[in-house]
Formats: C-alpha cells, sequence, structure tokens
C-alpha cells in the first residue's frame, strides 16, 4: 500500500497526517505523486499515525453501537 492509500484508509488529509507525524505536508504531497521517498524513519511514522487513527476510529464506532444499544 502506498502513502496515499494509507492515508486515505485512515480518512485523514494530508494536513492531519503532516500534523500527526511532523513531516511536511508539502513533503507527504511529494511522496505520493512519486517524485521523492521517504526514509524509514518517516514511514514508520506515517505506519503509527494511520493505524492509531484506524484505531481511534474503531473506538468511536464501538462507543457509539453502545450508545445506540442503549437507546
Amino acid at each position: 500500500m502506498d502513502v496515499r492509500q494509507l492515508r486515505r484508509a485512515a480518512r485523514m488529509t494530508q494536513y492531519e497526517l503532516a500534523d500527526r507525524t511532523g513531516i511536511s505536508r508539502m513533503r507527504l504531497s511529494l511522496a505520493e505523486c512519486g517524485y521523492v521517498s521517504l526514509t524509514a524513519a518517516e514511514l514508520s511514522a506515517i505506519d503509527s499515525a494511520t493505524v492509531s487513527s484506524a484505531q481511534d476510529r474503531l473506538q468511536e464506532l464501538s462507543q457509539l453501537n453502545r450508545v445506540g444499544d442503549q437507546a
């Protein structure tokens, strides 16, 4: 999966991913377009940010389901 696919799967904007990883939005954009290669550390930061974002969303959905079950 490429950076754009990971970011979109986590339902994040480039700005959000940049904020969570410390990688500039411009560098993320250039990487998504294939103009630059990211370092292993940058890829690790992206992986961590997108995984935590997905976990956050799953937790939110779980809480919404519990609220819906109580109604």
